[in-house]
């Protein structure tokens, strides 16, 4: 049995139910789609406007941010 987001952080798609939070340990891309995804960028005091989705393009993100999702399909790249 895996742990919610272990497939997502090994880029594979996976459907979150949520909400969950993803602490970046690498920079790297994230792509999701549902519900709600939404990132708190390293050092900063409040997160940015909540999405329902990122586009084919996806999010870039940076050790130390975090990225909230809820009933979202979520694959990190």
């Amino acid at each position: 049995m895996t742990e919610i987001g272990e497939n997502a952080l090994n880029g594979i798609e996976e459907y979150i139910e949520g909400p969950h939070t993803f602490t970046v340990t690498v920079q790297e891309k994230v792509r999701a789609d549902g519900m709600m995804v939404q990132i708190k960028r390293a050092g900063k005091s409040f997160p940015e406007k909540p999405a329902k989705r990122t586009g084919q393009a996806g999010w870039s993100v940076k050790k130390g941010d975090e990225v909230l999702v809820y009933r979202a399909n979520t694959r990190f790249e």
